[in-house]
């Protein structure tokens, strides 16, 4: 691919093919919803996913999703928990009155989603939850996590096993909670690209950036994953836009503004001079404040003399540099031809960012999710599903390298549906062997 070919450009990548694993001994369909809960609390993202074969040579498809935006009252007592790290004891009976509002909405969503696929509660395996939750700091590096799904509620509303909590069992083993996406994220790879012999960057656009790289070779049926987190992440530019406009403003739609401006050659040097340039935070579950990059922007005489549009364009290049430098960490020198990347996330939109990316990564043959037929708000709950495939295949699903855990462990928390459900999914568990990711092959 050339550095001037159209960032949508599929080329020709391999489509989906479920009856190359169909026709084989060990390959079996089944049916998982995913549910996700953005990060601020907004909305809801649902998704049944077709797959077929067990654990990590799974291949699997979104066959449908949709999304559903949530009410003011559920959104503003979402976001008064997230601001605390310890509420106080008259927040906490209202706890599980938020849980078991939202549990409604999960469960509506499972049902309109039932009624588009005409599958039931005996063809639906189990819902795999993801949500943000509640966390607390105890102390440096360990933390507390409660998730935000009522699965005893949801359970019986649907009829289907419900397997959530899936950070908790990382942080019980002193990790840190995430990132959770890069297995699922692997069986998705797996299934777009059959020739598994390729380079896959991956890079989060989202208020916290990360770039994760997914190794393949004919040879390696266990994931090779490097990833590695980018500051300051796109909550710069709404932070530098909703300063500069006392509030107006908050998001730079599609980089209309930092497109109009120029680089400032003072202030890029000076960002990246930056301590957390230089050495991103490990994963958090909340996004990296950029404090220190707001600080220098202020010590720098004249820089109210600066123009928004020029601010924002600066802080856009130190972005994409940041994703540059991170694209770099995980290259080897058989990457320079052939590599493959996504951009997904908000940022994917920002025209300016992605120009930007293309540019500095040319060898990369970039595209976004629906590219590969797939749905970018999606994302989230299509890798809720494979967190409850890889539970119920008995895979470890968090990666100690990234995650800072002592172990590998299945993760998620199980609650039984219907009897029928409960006991067809007993069936389909016992007839799995437990499987452990080797920590020399996940680099």
């Amino acid at each position: 691919m050339s550095c001037n070919d159209p960032v949508h450009g599929s080329g020709d990548r391999p489509e989906f093919d479920p009856f190359r694993l169909q026709h084989t001994a060990e390959a079996r369909q089944r049916h998982f919803v995913g549910l996700s809960l953005s990060r601020d609390g907004s909305s809801l993202a649902g998704s049944v996913v077709q797959t077929f074969g067990a654990g990590l040579e799974a291949e699997a498809r979104a066959v449908s999703s949709m999304s559903l935006q949530l009410p003011a009252s559920l959104r503003k007592r979402w976001q008064d928990f997230d601001e605390l790290s310890s509420p106080p004891g008259g927040f906490v009976g209202e706890v599980p009155v938020m849980l078991a509002e939202l549990a409604e909405y999960q469960a509506t969503m499972v049902h309109r989603l039932m009624t588009e696929t005409r599958l039931g509660p005996d063809q639906l395996l189990a819902i795999g939850v993801e949500d943000p939750g509640l966390w607390c700091e105890l102390q440096e590096n360990h933390r507390c996590y409660l998730g935000l799904c009522d699965a005893a509620r949801l359970s019986e509303a649907t009829g289907i096993s419900v397997i959530d909590g899936f950070p908790a069992r990382d942080v019980s083993q002193n990790g840190r909670g995430g990132p959770l996406n890069p297995l699922p994220l692997w069986i998705l790879l797996r299934s777009i690209d059959s020739s598994a012999t390729s380079t896959w960057f991956v890079v989060e656009l989202k208020r916290s950036i990360r770039v994760s790289c997914f190794l393949f070779s004919a040879a390696d049926s266990l994931p090779r994953v490097l990833s590695f987190p980018v500051e300051p992440g796109l909550l710069l530019l709404d932070l530098l836009l909703s300063k500069m406009t006392a509030g107006e403003q908050a998001i730079d739609q599609g980089g209309r503004l930092a497109v109009q401006g120029q680089k400032i050659p003072e202030l890029l040097d000076a960002w990246k001079a930056v301590d957390a340039f230089q050495e991103p935070s490990p994963w958090s579950p909340r996004a990296v404040r950029p404090v220190a990059f707001i600080e220098r922007l202020e010590e720098l005489p004249h820089h109210d003399l600066w123009s928004l549009q020029d601010i924002l364009c600066t802080a856009t290049h130190l972005i994409a540099e940041g994703i540059e430098r991170a694209v770099e960490r995980c290259r080897t020198a058989d990457d320079r031809v052939g590599a493959q990347g996504i951009l997904y996330g908000g940022g994917s939109q920002n025209g300016l960012i992605v120009q930007q990316i293309r540019a500095r990564l040319c060898e990369t043959s970039w595209c976004v999710p629906r590219d590969l037929e797939l749905e970018d708000a999606a994302l989230g709950s299509t890798q809720a599903a494979l967190l409850a495939l890889l539970h119920v295949d008995h895979v470890p699903a968090n990666l100690p390298q990234l995650t800072g855990a002592e172990t590998p462990r299945v993760l998620g928390r199980l609650t039984p549906g219907t009897p029928f459900n409960w006991h067809r999914l007993l069936e389909l568990m016992a007839q799995n062997k437990p499987s452990m990711v080797s920590l020399r092959r996940a680099m």
